[in-house]
């Protein structure tokens, strides 16, 4: 994979994200190869996992150990009503 800016990479991703599309759909229309592609949904979804984490880990310390397992994510309204203020 070529060296591409944050910016493109972003919009690749984002634009394989709103659906309905394939990674080939994407590769044209950025006129780049699926072979691009695919590493950078990778490293965006192996992003979210570790992101996911972080926020669990982050919250079982903010709560002392009352947080739901990594799968079960609440809402942003449970998060606040939970957390209140402290999440700015």
């Amino acid at each position: 994979m070529g060296r591409y800016s944050l910016d493109l990479r972003r919009k690749i991703v984002e634009a394989y994200e709103k659906g309905d599309t394939s990674i080939r759909k994407v590769a044209k229309q950025f006129s780049i190869s699926p072979d691009t592609v695919r590493p950078l949904l990778n490293l965006y979804s192996l992003y979210l996992k570790r992101l996911v984490r972080h926020i669990a880990d982050a919250m079982k310390q903010l709560l002392g150990g009352n947080c739901p397992p990594y799968g079960l994510l609440c809402s942003v309204s449970e998060v606040k009503a939970v957390c209140g203020a402290q999440l700015r």
